[in-house]
């Protein structure tokens, strides 16, 4: 009987980390291909993973295959021969690091509003994925590492988008479990958060302890029971800031990782196991749900509903500067969002469709190219 076969797309900071964690998990069973534009680099960092695991006695079945996601009727070919059950876009277009080189306040303007202004070049690979997807005559579970919080939303109106997205509120939920557990004294691992939260709210209590007057839902187990009211909420976000706050950018790659790894092996082995999910099913920031081989079910607390959850995350994808997204996927930037790209790069954009992520991406790319270029910054 044929192994069941996971395709990884995108070789770097977060697939690259993934690979070398399932490499090295025992008697993993299924067939992983990744896939890559750089054939010398991919082709490197796989044998990276296989030689790193034969240390441990493990001798994975992992092999590359070069794809462009530019070429949607390549990658579809690509994708055909291959026939994977789980298909990971771990890509994106942007030389997005550059913002971070830039001077402070230049900087704090490019960065206030958080990967909202940069969705294009998030979506771009996952929509051209997509579009591969629909031509294969494949039917993977589609998951997203990309913004999930709004791109997963975007292209699941747009067609057979990523079901299920990976990071940014998981990121959040073993800083909560570690706070929580010093001031309780019990082990981490006794602390069950249930939390609903958008990249904005997680992202804002990693760095800075604040979500800026941003609500988000947080509830705290310990041993079946709630404790939610034993914390100040306040003291809390300062807290995991102050103590338990986590490398950023390209630095939060390997926690990044780490919650695809658990994903994927929730997903790999049905197991059922609890998870923070942004993006699942099509809706927008993160939920608590249950993994398993059909992807993610949400598993809300009864005291909140659906809408409310909904409504919560909606306020945080506005302050993170994308005001709606439309019925066809199309991106609406806020004003604030308009008026950064227009005073920082020179771009009147109100925003875009899936289609045109692509486009819009390299504009703002280039954009951000030349004003890191005029500071002495290149790419």
């Amino acid at each position: 009987m044929a192994k069941p076969t996971l395709m990884i797309f995108g070789l770097g900071n977060v697939g690259g980390q993934v690979l070398e964690f399932l490499a090295r998990v025992p008697n993993l069973g299924w067939r992983v291909v990744t896939a890559g534009r750089d054939a010398e680099r991919g082709l490197r960092k796989t044998r990276s993973a296989i030689f790193g695991a034969s240390y441990l006695g493990l001798y994975p079945d992992i092999g590359f295959q070069r794809a462009d996601l530019t070429d949607v009727a390549a990658t579809a070919a690509l994708m055909s021969a291959v026939r994977p059950d789980i298909v990971v876009n771990a890509a994106s277009s942007a030389a997005w690091w550059l913002r971070d080189l830039l001077p402070p306040a230049i900087r704090r303007d490019l960065v206030s509003l958080g990967p909202g202004i940069w969705s294009a070049a998030h979506m771009a690979p996952a929509f051209s994925l997509m579009r591969a997807i629909e031509k294969s005559g494949t039917a993977p579970l589609y998951l997203n590492v990309s913004y999930p919080d709004v791109v997963n939303v975007a292209l699941c109106k747009a067609g057979p988008g990523p079901s299920v997205g990976v990071g940014n509120i998981d990121l959040l939920v073993p800083a909560i479990q570690h706070v929580a557990a010093r001031r309780l004294g019990v082990p981490m691992r006794h602390i069950v958060p249930y939390i609903v939260a958008h990249n904005h709210h997680s992202y804002g209590v990693l760095t800075r302890g604040t979500t800026d007057g941003h609500d988000f839902f947080l509830k705290i187990v310990l041993a079946g029971t709630d404790v939610t009211d034993r914390f100040d909420r306040e003291r809390l976000m300062a807290e995991v800031a102050e103590t338990s706050s986590i490398p950023e950018a390209a630095g939060a790659s390997a926690l990044a990782a780490g919650s695809l790894c658990k994903v994927l092996l929730a997903i790999m082995t049905d197991s059922g196991e609890r998870s923070h999910i942004p993006g699942p099913n099509g809706l927008p920031g993160g939920y608590p749900a249950v993994l398993g081989a059909g992807g993610a079910q949400l598993m809300l607390p009864a005291s909140l509903g659906l809408d409310e959850a909904i409504a919560i995350n909606e306020e945080g994808q506005r302050a993170e500067g994308v005001e709606t997204i439309g019925g066809d996927g199309r991106i609406v930037f806020t004003e604030a969002a308009r008026r950064v790209l227009r005073d920082s790069f020179d771009l009147d954009i109100e925003g875009f469709a899936p289609a045109e992520s692509q486009r819009v991406a390299a504009q703002v790319d280039r954009s951000l190219k030349a004003l890191g270029a005029r500071y002495g910054l290149h790419s």
